[in-house]
């Protein structure tokens, strides 16, 4: 005799969403890998973790002239007490077709106890999936102190700015046909 309980159909759905989460979760460490070393002779370290390195927070924040030009920042809190060196930073959210990422540039240094803004530029917006989910991920390269990974992490986005963008572009594109 079985004391198992049969899983219901309403069981089944946190556990295949968990699933579902982890495994995008490591598509995305490894897509972020492939994209930031495409570009770079230099060796780059494989994804080595899901969260943010120790002491450090992220969130997403806008300036009033980023709501025009439908960008916004990546505010990066080095509370570490060694400096955080960062490469390409990648975003992705099933709203965004493709990736948002920093402009061009070398690498940032965020020193210990400092507060850096890192503007990020988002492509077209995916207004034709009317299932994207706001899942929004950093995918970060990072050297702190003697330790360096990428990191693929939940991007705090406390004010909905992405979704605003997403809406936004989406009406626009909508009343252009």
């Amino acid at each position: 005799m079985s004391l198992a309980r049969p899983a219901s159909s309403t069981d089944a759905a946190p556990l295949s969403t968990a699933r579902a989460r982890g495994v995008r979760a490591l598509g995305i460490l490894s897509l972020a890998v492939l994209a930031l070393t495409a570009c770079s002779g230099a060796p780059r370290p494989g994804p080595s973790a899901t969260v943010l390195p120790p002491g450090v927070d992220a969130v997403l924040v806008q300036y009033p002239d980023d709501v025009a030009a439908g960008t916004a920042h990546v505010r990066l809190v080095n509370r570490a007490d060694k400096v955080l060196e960062i490469g390409r930073m990648l975003i992705t959210d099933d709203r965004v077709a493709g990736y948002g990422r920093r402009p061009a540039g070398g690498d940032i240094e965020v020193e210990p106890g400092a507060t850096s803004d890192i503007p990020v530029v988002f492509p077209k917006m995916n207004c034709t999936d009317a299932t994207a989910v706001a899942d929004t991920m950093l995918l970060l390269p990072y050297t702190l102190g003697a330790s360096s990974g990428v990191s693929a992490a939940e991007l705090a986005d406390p004010n909905g700015i992405l979704g605003t963008l997403f809406s936004a572009a989406c009406v626009t594109e909508a009343s252009a046909r």
